[in-house]
């Protein structure tokens, strides 16, 4: 009877830690892990280590995920709300517990936090905001031409960028391509100044674009925004900006810079500070696309070579834990890969479209 009592508890051992793999397995969902963090624009942030186990597993407790990353439960409640708010998961209470268990939606879409409709209907939001204020800078032309000019164009980068998606992702073209080049309006060595008027209209897109837009509120998100209106900034002035300090501000650029994100012009003086630009907003954001689409591509070799390892019946991995919660998801990393692909040419195909325009609007 005490050999029986043993064995039930080593099966409700193993029954309670079917979430912990061990030898390969545990390997092959280090990879995993490693790829989602990759993909994603916040690399070891804890919502994406959190996000990338949920979409390996499907779905967890919060106890599951603090055995998974040895995260705190309140790093794992506020990643948790984070996810659920932006759409990414859903909660659901377990019956008979004070738990709840964490999962995909059903319309999940692999390698990003929302499916692309979501995205589109999200920017287009954002996008009817941005008109509506490029109309109110319209009527300021008059009183502050070069200011009012420069912000309209910083705009229509976003305007461009949502018709490029517009047409990779549903085929639609709504308008014509708007023109974006401000180098007539502010030299490389200049940062722009706005009157009170136009500073309020700038505050105001900033507050709603980060209200709108389901990004993360990191300060590499926040020093973005500033840029995507400003185009030119210092360490100093996005001090000012975003009331962070130097040190914060500094780590940040240099991340952004090393991305590509934003470029770094050489200082005129040693007396100078060193100016960093994002210069057309609408080609930024799509780089960004497809340099995490290239990430993406850049692991199928490896799922493919994954994958043959799992089902070689010589490598007697079948029955360790974790075996088909593997198999299944880098079997559908694989497919989603290879349809993901079109998407990427789509988008590929609407940016030099709009590199052509930019060019011929100079």
């Amino acid at each position: 009877m005490q050999e029986m009592t043993k064995q039930n508890l080593v099966l409700f051992k193993k029954k309670n830690a079917s979430h912990l793999f061990e030898g390969k397995i545990k390997e092959m969902e280090g990879v995993l892990v490693e790829f989602f963090q990759t993909i994603s624009d916040d690399a070891g942030d804890k919502a994406t280590i959190i996000f990338s186990f949920i979409q390996i597993h499907g779905k967890l407790t919060q106890q599951e995920l603090r055995d998974l990353t040895k995260f705190s439960f309140s790093t794992i409640s506020t990643s948790l709300n984070f996810l659920v708010n932006v759409g990414s998961i859903v909660k659901n209470f377990i019956p008979g517990t004070h738990k709840y268990e964490y999962f995909l939606k059903k319309n999940h879409v692999l390698f990003i936090y929302k499916p692309f409709s979501s995205l589109l209907e999200e920017w287009e939001n954002y996008e009817q905001i941005l008109i509506q204020y490029k109309k109110h800078l319209m009527n300021l032309k008059e009183e502050h031409p070069i200011q009012a000019e420069f912000l309209i164009r910083r705009i229509n980068g976003y305007l461009n960028f949502v018709e490029c998606q517009r047409r990779s992702i549903d085929g639609r073209k709504r308008n014509d391509f708007f023109p974006e080049y401000t180098l007539n309006l502010l030299n490389n060595n200049s940062l722009i100044e706005f009157s009170p008027k136009i500073a309020n209209i700038e505050q105001k897109m900033y507050e709603y674009r980060e209200s709108c837009l389901s990004e993360k509120k990191t300060l590499n998100n926040k020093i973005i925004g500033y840029f995507y209106f400003r185009r030119n900034l210092t360490q100093q002035r996005l001090v000012q900006l975003t009331q962070n300090s130097l040190s914060a501000i500094s780590k940040s650029l240099k991340e952004l810079e090393k991305t590509g994100v934003i470029k770094k012009f050489p200082k005129k003086s040693s007396k100078k500070q060193s100016i960093y630009s994002l210069d057309y907003r609408s080609l930024t954001n799509l780089n960004i696309i497809i340099a995490a689409d290239t990430r993406i591509y850049s692991y199928y070799i490896k799922f493919c070579d994954m994958l043959n390892e799992l089902q070689d019946p010589t490598t007697n991995l079948g029955n360790l834990t974790g075996y088909s919660i593997i198999k299944n998801k880098l079997e559908e990393i694989v497919k989603a890969i290879n349809e993901f692909r079109s998407n990427t040419e789509f988008v590929k195909k609407t940016k030099k479209e709009l590199e052509e325009f930019i060019l011929q609007a100079r």
